[in-house]
């Protein structure tokens, strides 16, 4: 007899305010990608940084808010501008 799983589908809402790494540099007005663990899984999203901003690989990143088709992100440490 197996029990009823719980859903490993994790929402972009749920990942708001949390700590991401950026695992492809986001550059100024382009699109990048970050890597986030939630819950013990690993979700990687495309992310946009601030107008005329960039984030290189490696930096910590706080996520803010679903764009639709990725997350908007700000740094954690400074960047480059």
């Amino acid at each position: 007899i197996y029990a009823q799983q719980g859903s490993s589908t994790i929402a972009i809402g749920e990942l708001i305010g949390k700590t991401a790494v950026v695992i492809t540099s986001i550059p100024v007005d382009g699109v990048g990608e970050v890597t986030v663990v939630y819950k013990g899984q690993r979700k990687d999203l495309i992310a946009r940084a601030a107008p005329s901003q960039s984030i290189g690989y490696g930096y910590k990143v706080k996520i803010v808010e679903d764009i639709g088709n990725g997350v908007l992100v700000e740094p954690i440490t400074a960047v480059s501008v």
